[in-house]
Order: structure tokens, then sequence, then C-alpha cells
């Protein structure tokens, strides 16, 4: 809304210098606030586009969007023009740590972060919550490993007579040697951990389709993925089902209705899939 009004400004104040009794014209002051108010609120827009989509994944960009929205505030305290402004962005930062960054310490928020590949550790502001997040990561995953023994160790060449006794009973400690579910699960986060991913152009939907399906990573990521940032999703699912049970079809029955919202809002799943 401010930004229209900027853009027609010079339009609105010849109409108000035409009109009897209308409101003054805003001053060149008005105007540089109104421009700094657009730049510090066009960061929220964008963050606020990100995480109310119905078509990607949000659940890990809560972490490193609340960082690079106190990012972007801080490089914005040079460009301002205006006392007002300036005011406006220290509320706006106090406002954001006040708020939005205790979310960096929520173990949902920390796991979705560091399972996606664009961001990883470097998505959050703290390097002690990123090292709690692989810490309930390891918890998560061991919960889920089930204990596998390891297999006793095949020899490639048969053993002399005179080395057998002596060291069979190494060959026996190994054999009964069992992996526990955390070793196994801070190995598979550690590969995962140390692989390359590029930031920008991985999908970690994606990305995660590729993995294999025994891993336990990616059955963790894909529990933790499914859930939304924000309820805009279901505030938009109630306004759609209101549509569907109009006036003239005030009639249908609790399963139709069902069935009819499942579709309409799960139809640009196969649209996608025909494009791939």
């Amino acid at each position: 809304m401010i930004e229209r009004i900027l853009l027609t400004n010079e339009a609105i104040s010849k109409v108000l210098l035409s009109t009897s009794k209308a409101p003054t014209p805003f001053t060149a002051d008005e105007v540089a606030i109104l421009k700094d108010i657009v730049q510090l609120l066009s960061p929220f827009d964008n963050a606020t586009k990100q995480v109310s989509s119905s078509t990607s994944v949000t659940a890990s960009l809560i972490v490193p969007i609340v960082c690079g929205l106190l990012h972007t505030l801080d490089s914005f305290r040079l460009k301002l023009n205006s006392f007002e402004g300036i005011e406006a962005l220290n509320c706006l930062v106090d406002q954001v740590k006040k708020r939005l960054l205790g979310y960096e310490k929520r173990t949902f928020p920390k796991m979705s972060n560091l399972l996606d590949p664009r961001f990883k550790k470097q998505g959050f502001r703290s390097p002690f919550n990123a090292d709690d997040g692989l810490h309930a990561l390891e918890n998560e995953l061991a919960a889920l490993k089930k204990v596998s023994p390891l297999d006793p160790p095949t020899p490639t060449e048969k053993e002399s007579d005179c080395q057998q006794p002596l060291f069979e009973f190494v060959v026996k400690n190994i054999s009964t040697l069992g992996r526990t579910n955390r070793v196994d699960a801070i190995v598979e986060l550690q590969q995962y951990m140390r692989a390359a991913h590029s930031p920008q152009q991985t999908d970690p939907l994606m990305f995660w389709k590729g993995a294999p399906d025994d891993s336990l990573l990616k059955t963790t990521a894909e529990r933790l993925f499914c859930v939304q940032a924000s309820s805009t999703e279901s505030e938009r699912s109630f306004s759609k089902t209101g549509q569907i049970i109009s006036a003239r079809r005030a009639s249908l029955k609790a399963k139709n209705v069902d069935i009819l919202s499942f579709l309409n809002k799960n139809m640009w799943i196969s649209n996608y899939s025909i494009n791939e």
C-alpha cells in the first residue's frame, strides 16, 4: 500500500492541491519516512511469502529466515534517511529478537534446518544452537535405529596352526561386538554433514528423494518437512472449503466435502509429476 502511494504521489498531490478543503500533500520529509518504511518492511514481505508457501518445504526456513531478517535490518542502518526510519529499525530489530529469535532454540526448527542441505549448520545464528540440534538429531536417529551386530570378519588367508590359538580370543571378541544405536546415528549424521551441497540450487525434497530408502535421515526429514512453518495453509483450506459449500451446494455430505477439498489442495502434485 505504501509503495502504491509513493508511485502515485505526484498524481495524488495534484488532485489534493486542486481540491478545496483537501488535506495537504506529503512533504519531502514525509516522503523520506515512507521510503524508509518500505525499505524496512520489504524483507518481512519476502519472508512471509516464503514461509507461507504451499508447494515447497517451509519448516526448515524458520531459523535461517529469522537470521536473514536480522542481518538485512543491520545492513539498512546506513541507508535510512530519516530519524523516524532509524527508530522504526531499532524497534523491528528488538521485536525480531524478542519474538522470533527464540525459534532457534526449539528442537523442531533446529532439526529441520540441519536436514535441509541448503543450510545445515550455516543457517544458525548461534553455533551452540547448531550443536544442540545435532545432538537432538542423534537422539532421534538412535531411537529409530535397531541394534545390528557386526558380522564376524572373514580372513583372507588361513591362519597357521601356531597363530590360531593365540588370537582366537580376538576373533571371538570382534564377532560378538555390536554397534550401538547412537554410534550408527553419529556415523550417518556425520557423513551427511560433511557432504558438500550447493546452498542455493539444492531442492530438499529432490535431495532426500534420491537418498536410499533405508536411510534414517531420510525418514526423519520426511517426517519433519511435512509440517508447515505457519498456519496459512490451514487457513487457505478453510477458505476453500467455504467456497465449496455454497448456498447452492449446501447438502453435500461430509465425505464428499473431504474428497473435494483434498483434490483441490493436492492436484498440483500430479501436475508436478507430469512435468518431471
